[in-house]
């Protein structure tokens, strides 16, 4: 017993260790990544007078990385900041839903999409962390869209103390050996084909383990994924 107790303790200081490298990291990082943007505002408007084929090529690349820098940079912030300091209360999953639905209205309408919101309980749990989880989920379902329009449904049934939710999608699916890496840092399921961090995923298995849940992919009937996650009963 003993044992277990000093080996839980050892595993939680070296994540809270992993944690304060992760902010501090990214942090240093900021600074150089914004004189980085500043440098390429200036160089555009240096181009403006007299720009050639290749001025621009190499500008809309370098536009791109600093781009992508700075999204992972954020992305590790808000890796470190998820799963802390959990401030359990109840949580109207159907208003927090209706938040989430209303912040992605013009990527569902850009994309001619459907996005379904059956009948959701109340749960235990921290209010802004959660919506962090849905906001990821339903944004993946919209983003790996196939040639169709886009159709996320979004329901929930009780298991014993828990609440099983289902955020279900008609997408281009998640190849299964993959099914359980695209919860681990930087790990995408399509490569570069979409844009993205890579780390959103795994923000939503920190968060919905904090909460004592678990969350795990499986293929949609038909075609798409449904991510499933776990949660606890109010």
């Amino acid at each position: 017993m003993l044992n277990l107790v000093t080996d839980i303790t050892e595993q939680r200081r070296m994540e809270e260790e992993l944690r304060d490298y992760a902010k501090v990291a990214a942090h240093d990082l900021r600074e150089p990544i914004m004189a980085a943007g500043l440098f390429v505002q200036l160089l555009d408007r240096r181009l403006s007078q007299g720009r050639t084929k290749e001025n621009e090529e190499l500008l809309e690349r370098v536009q791109q990385t600093h781009a992508r820098a700075r999204s992972l940079v954020e992305g590790i912030l808000e890796y470190a900041r998820s799963g802390n300091a959990i401030a359990f209360e109840p949580v109207d999953t159907r208003l927090l839903l209706a938040e989430v639905a209303s912040s992605l209205t013009n990527a569902v309408q850009d994309l001619h999409g459907q996005l379904e919101i059956a009948e959701l309980p109340v749960v235990r749990g921290d209010r802004a962390q959660l919506g962090r989880v849905f906001q990821n989920l339903v944004a993946n379902a919209l983003k790996f869209h196939a040639d169709e329009p886009p159709r996320v449904s979004i329901s929930a049934e009780p298991r014993q103390a828990t609440w099983l939710f289902s955020v279900r999608d008609n997408g281009v699916g998640v190849p299964p050996e993959l099914r359980d890496e695209i919860f681990s840092m930087f790990k995408r399921g399509h490569g570069e084909d979409v844009p993205g961090s890579g780390i959103g995923l795994a923000v939503c298995r920190k968060i919905v383990e904090a909460h004592g849940g678990a969350i795990w992919a499986e293929p949609a009937d038909g075609a798409g994924t449904v991510m499933r996650f776990t949660v606890p009963a109010l």
